[in-house]
């Protein structure tokens, strides 16, 4: 408890190791161990209604454009919009 999680990057690092999936076909236990983490917040994040940006590892978006734009991608047959201000 109370331990920085090791996600094998800084937020906001402007390199390769920043892309979600960097880490996914690097054989050795860190990289496997990266990857892991990341995989481990995309899924609660996304649980919890957010998209990541296909960019950054980090950077995840709730009712802006980034996030209409990645929901109407995924679900085609939908139409998401951005909402600003209150999301209740």
């Amino acid at each position: 408890m109370g331990q920085i999680v090791d996600m094998g990057s800084p937020i906001d690092e402007l390199s390769d190791r920043s892309l979600p999936d960097y880490y996914a076909e690097i054989q050795d236990d860190q990289a496997l161990h990266y990857h892991a983490n990341r995989l481990l917040l995309k899924d609660v994040m996304e649980k919890a209604g957010f998209t990541r940006n296909p960019r950054e590892w980090w950077h995840f978006s709730f009712g802006d454009q980034m996030w209409a734009w990645l929901k109407n991608q995924a679900n085609p047959d939908n139409k998401y919009i951005a909402c600003y201000g209150r999301l209740f």
